[in-house]
């Protein structure tokens, strides 16, 4: 197969080195840099979770939430349900990609984008701290860019992989979790080939005292669920120097719907449960389709080229409720009248580059691209057919230019400045009674920014480098929270401050390293917007949109230490505190809530290789003490430990994780932080046991 070798060799090379070492060379390629940067010359802070450790935490959880918030330090911890609401990078909500394609609605933020694909057809995650624009809109936090698996060779291969999860203290039938995952890969010539199949069924949780954990029936839950995905991928080397792709991702989580809530009390810290029931409505699901076809060509006319183009459709349920917002006394008597919102959208669009390194005597890297993105996105009421968001049909076009320049052997210098143009045009509608039923006549609103980038990485040897970065994000608020509140007559769209774009500022100074038995990254850093959003509780109980000035600080350190050939010990800690003008006089006077910052964490995890055979890990995550502004909000911390083996024999790999292992009764950081609902003050998972085999043909 001649004409794969040019273009994969390199990959091959560090993905075999990635499978012996589980760590990251800084010569690695970072796709999402948009610009063929390799980490060592990156004056971003940029992770690469390699696919063994996606392997490790998957024996320990599926959650695709308890994933990241393992293995990035800032991440905040998952709330193990439908929605990723409250979960965020640095304060700021993160830009979320499969393969480059956007999982965010641009205009409607669902909360959803992270339960869009099984983590087991995931083959590595980029991830960019700190705000963006490089890749488009949403990146106010980061971006975490989800690289699907790829075929790497001719030879066929299949996988078959099965999991039993169960709790280990009070475990019934109804508490049973099971999975089945299959892959099939090859090639001939030219032509590669990926299928993918997985299946989930989860039952119901348990918390470390053996009750029932509260189902979350309106936001969705992970908890009774069953979920499948589908991955397709076939691609085909032209010539030595260009490549065709196409993928294709579906995926779906829905509720089983056998749960309702037995109400606790956050006040008199009394959980809330579970019991059997049917819940009112349809049950909780998503969907999502991902597709997307690219051409390379790694010689034309002296450049690299990258072409794709993408689509996403997104449909997501959730669950019944009565809440004030919804009653309406021409349809049934206050509260008596249950609804439930469905979010749709459809996205289109595409991205291009075109890199070359060669000016200067390899001394200038330039970077062209353009991108482009349509959504269109609306929220109504499912069981009444009312109107609660207005179609948006958002649209963008972006042309920008990255560059890198070797001002000495020791000394780089990075830029980049993109142009943002974005269209919105927003549906004729009604708001509901709740906000006095009023019309609003729609509009349309253009927004035009330009978003810089820059900074310095100076090599100090060839195993360290300093780094700073000056960064720019941008973003739309969640314009649909913002529509739905209209409640006066009359009201001008194209005049309303609120719809305007949330930039947001990132400066930071690191030092990274890479030695024979230590790496690491540590970086102090500051997130700052003029004009920022922050997503309050109002008196209906329903979440709805402030705009007011916002600034994080924070340091983060992530550290390996090889202590021999067969061990070694991950260390992470993350730092951050963050505040708001809450009276707008420009002072910086409250803190930020549970919904925007993450605890403070520090995690340590030992990975032990007893043979070649047979290899061990055990985690440990503390949870800081923080206080908030609102007493009844402060968070008491925790520490969670994990543990999971693989042993490999001639029979298959057989697997084993253990999450919570000390069986520890928590609170979750959400129902402490975040919310001060009842129906949402819960504990978390108690100790479950995961059992794996996997069978490779």
């Amino acid at each position: 197969m001649s004409h794969k070798f040019k273009l994969t060799m390199s990959i091959i090379c560090i993905t075999q080195a990635l499978n012996a070492q589980d760590s990251v060379s800084l010569n690695e390629i970072v796709v999402s840099s948009r610009s063929n940067t390799q980490l060592k010359d990156s004056s971003a802070n940029i992770k690469i979770i390699t696919q063994n450790q996606i392997k490790e935490q998957l024996r320990i959880s599926t959650n695709s939430s308890d994933v990241l918030a393992a293995l990035i330090p800032s991440y905040t911890p998952s709330r193990g349900k439908m929605t990723a609401l409250g979960e965020t990078m640095r304060g700021r909500m993160p830009l979320v990609l499969i393969d480059g394609v956007p999982q965010i609605n641009a205009t409607r933020v669902s909360g959803r984008g992270l339960h869009t694909i099984d983590f087991s057809m995931v083959e590595k995650i980029e991830v960019i701290n700190g705000a963006t624009a490089n890749n488009g809109s949403a990146g106010v936090g980061g971006v975490i860019n989800i690289v699907t698996k790829k075929q790497r060779s001719d030879e066929i291969e299949q996988n078959l992989n099965i999991s039993l999860q169960t709790p280990t203290n009070g475990a019934n039938k109804n508490s049973l979790g099971h999975k089945v995952g299959y892959t099939l890969g090859g090639g001939k010539e030219n032509f590669d080939y990926l299928f993918g199949l997985s299946y989930e069924n989860q039952g119901l949780w348990l918390d470390a005292n053996k009750n029932a954990i509260g189902s979350q029936n309106v936001q969705g839950d992970l908890m009774n669920s069953k979920s499948y995905d589908i991955l397709v991928k076939f691609g085909y080397y032209i010539d030595d120097d260009q490549h065709l792709s196409f993928s294709l991702n579906r995926y779906e989580i829905k509720s089983k719907a056998n749960y309702i809530p037995v109400v606790g009390s956050k006040k008199d810290r009394i959980l809330t449960t579970s019991t059997k029931g049917k819940p009112i409505g349809d049950a909780p699901y998503n969907q999502a389709t991902t597709a997307s076809i690219s051409y390379e060509n790694s010689d034309f006319f002296g450049s690299n080229l990258y072409v794709m183009a993408f689509s996403q459709t997104f449909d997501g349920l959730f669950g019944a409720t009565n809440s004030a917002g919804f009653q309406d006394a021409a349809i049934a008597k206050k509260g008596l009248l249950y609804d439930q919102s469905q979010i749709k959208s459809q996205k289109y669009g595409t991205k291009t580059t075109i890199n070359n390194g060669d000016f200067f005597d390899e001394a200038l890297n330039l970077t062209f691209g353009f991108d482009t993105l349509y959504d269109k996105t609306s929220q109504n009421l499912h069981l009444t057919n009312r109107t609660w968001v207005p179609e948006i049909t958002y649209t963008s076009y972006a042309p920008f230019v990255l560059a890198s320049y070797k001002i000495t052997p020791n000394l780089s210098f990075n830029a980049g400045l993109r142009y943002e143009m974005t269209n919105l045009k927003i549906q004729k509608y009604k708001t509901l009674a709740s906000y006095g039923g009023v019309f609003v006549a729609g509009g349309e609103l253009e927004f035009k920014q330009y978003l810089k980038n820059f900074g310095l990485v100076y090599e100090i040897n060839e195993q360290i480098n300093l780094f700073a970065n000056y960064s720019q994000g941008f973003a739309l608020p969640d314009i649909g929270r913002v529509l739905r509140g209209i409640d006066k007559a009359g009201f001008d769209i194209s005049s309303f401050s609120n719809l305007k774009p949330v930039i947001t500022d990132n400066y930071e100074v690191g030092l990274r390293g890479e030695f024979e038995i230590f790496d690491f990254v540590a970086s102090i850093y500051q997130s700052s917007s003029d004009f920022g959003t922050r997503v309050v509780n109002n008196k209906n109980n329903q979440f709805e949109l402030h705009r007011q000035k916002t600034r994080v600080r924070g340091f983060e350190l992530d550290a390996g230490i090889k202590l021999n050939e067969n061990n070694k010990l991950n260390l992470t800690y993350a730092y951050s505190q963050g505040l708001y003008d809450s009276d707008n006089d420009g002072s910086l006077d409250k803190k930020l809530s549970g919904l925007e910052m993450a605890p403070n964490k520090l995690s340590a995890m030992l990975s032990t290789k007893f043979s070649d055979k047979f290899a061990t890990t055990i985690q440990a995550n503390h949870y800081f003490d923080r206080k908030f502004d609102d007493s009844s909000n402060n968070f008491d911390g925790y520490t969670l430990v994990d543990v999971g083996g693989i042993y490999k024999s001639r029979y298959g790999e057989f697997s084993i994780g253990v999450s919570n292992l000390l069986n520890k009764q928590y609170t979750t950081y959400y129902s402490q932080s975040s919310n001060s609902q009842d129906i949402n003050y819960i504990a978390g998972r108690g100790r479950v046991l995961n059992l794996g085999y996997l069978l490779k043909f």
